[in-house]
């Protein structure tokens, strides 16, 4: 008879990551925030912001932005506007 082992299923869960948001105190009492990638490195960093109430009303917004279709490509002539969606 088979038995379940409860310490495999728990390490299969918690290899199971995603991308998020991290949140943290800087050394001159700011807030800041950071955003981790799928493999656990980070991929963006915020400023330093004087409230809690602040970097959290930042970190929303980014939310919403990065659900975004569209994506500028910068060169040294002009922008090039593309969107994701399929014409």
């Amino acid at each position: 008879m088979l038995q379940w082992d409860r310490k495999v299923n728990t390490n299969y869960f918690c290899m199971q990551k995603t991308t998020h948001f991290t949140v943290s105190r800087d050394k001159k009492g700011g807030y800041r925030w950071k955003l981790i990638g799928a493999n656990g490195e980070t991929v963006a960093t915020g400023e330093s912001y004087k409230s809690r109430a602040s970097m959290m009303n930042a970190v929303k917004k980014l939310r919403v932005w990065a659900a975004t279709d569209r994506i500028e490509e910068s060169t040294a002539k002009k922008t090039v506007r593309k969107s994701t969606k399929a014409a």
